[in-house]
Formats: structure tokens, sequence, C-alpha cells
């Protein structure tokens, strides 16, 4: 496999809030994961950023009879419904609500994203390795542009500080990473000898979708 030149990746974003479009009765389906029927997707690849307080689910066994649910999260950016426990063959997903299209960061040159998973101690009496329990996930993505006069703290302090990003790689098939974060930290470095730098941290709020455009 040939290394991947980070040239062409790209950060979209769309503020929390910004003005959506709404949306009625899309259809949602099995993404496919294990266990099945857990985390369905919304059909429509346009309508796949979500305005957080909005969105509504409802489960139907025959697509003819629908009931509004509670039980679950949602992936805000990618378009997710995790339910908390798998639903019955043959249940239909549809969402109502108000999505978002999403727009350059421009002038970026560099974005990070780690995931971690949390753990606890789980060691028994006896044992002579220690042994740990996953517990909840957490993220975090960095961002560095070139300001152009307008910094990027500017869009987003002191009002607005969370939304939606998307983070675009250099891999055949448009591969993205797309999550719902906060702002937590912000930084402007002047360089004598180079361009002028800023930094945005973020942290992840809910679900991290893989995929492809």
């Amino acid at each position: 496999m040939a290394e991947l030149v980070g040239r062409q990746a790209d950060v979209y974003w769309i503020a929390e809030d910004a003005s959506g479009t709404s949306m009625t009765n899309e259809a949602c389906s099995d993404k496919g994961t294990t266990p099945a029927r857990t985390i369905y997707q919304i059909d429509s690849g346009t309508k796949r950023y979500w305005k957080s307080g909005t969105i509504t689910v409802e489960t139907s066994p025959d697509g003819v009879v629908w009931s509004t649910v509670t039980d679950y999260q949602l992936g805000l950016a990618g378009g997710l419904v995790v339910f908390n426990t798998q639903r019955a063959s043959g249940t239909q997903v549809r969402v109502s609500g108000t999505y978002f299209t999403p727009s350059a960061i421009t002038r970026c040159h560099s974005w990070t994203a780690n995931v971690e998973r949390g753990t606890v101690p789980s060691t028994t009496f006896g044992a002579t390795w220690e042994t740990f329990r996953y517990t909840l996930s957490s993220g975090t993505v960095t961002v560095e542009r070139y300001p152009d006069g307008t910094a990027f703290f500017e869009t987003l302090w002191p009002g607005t500080v969370g939304g939606l990003l998307v983070l675009y790689l250099n891999v055949p098939g448009n591969v993205k990473i797309e999550v719902d974060v906060n702002l937590v930290s912000h930084g402007i470095k002047p360089n004598m000898d180079g361009l002028v730098t800023e930094t945005a941290t973020f942290r992840f709020l809910g679900p991290m979708n893989w995929a492809n455009a």
C-alpha cells in the first residue's frame, strides 16, 4: 500500500447556531454494524448533518404505524441514530428535523484527531497481570490554519463554541471523519521568520463517524 499524502486533506465546519433546512420523514437504513440493527443512517447523502434539539426519531414495524422513540443517541455529524438496544428485524426508521450544509474552513494546513477509550482497573486477587475494563470514549480534534485578516476565533468566540466538523483525508473514495464538537481552546502564534498561525482545539460530543462521501 502506498503512503498517503496529506495535501488533499480538508476541514469543513457547521456552527451550532447556523440556520438550517427542514426535513420531514426521511428514511434511515441499518448501517450494517455489529450487532445488526443498532446504528441507522439517513439515506439522503445531502442531509447527514443535523441541528441539535430538532431531531425526532420514529420507528415502525410495517411502514404504516409509526411511533416516536427516545432510546437512542444521535450522531449529529453523519446523520446517525444509535439505538440503546437492537431493533427487531424489519423495523423501519425515519427522522424529521433540521439539517445543515457544511462549508470549508479556509486556509487550513493541518488537522489532528485523537480518540481514547477510558479504562478502570478490574484486577482480582491472585492475578499476575493487571486487567482493565473499557468505560467511556472521548476524543479531540486540533485544526491549524493561516489567518488572513479574519481569525478563525472571531467566528467562534464569544458566542458560538460548538458545531459539526467534517475532516477529509487524501484517500480514494473521499473518506472523511464526521463528529459533533465543542471548542475548548484557541491560540495564535506570530512567527518572526514565518507566517502567523492559529490553532483551535475541539472536544468530541458524540459518536465519530468514519464515512465515504
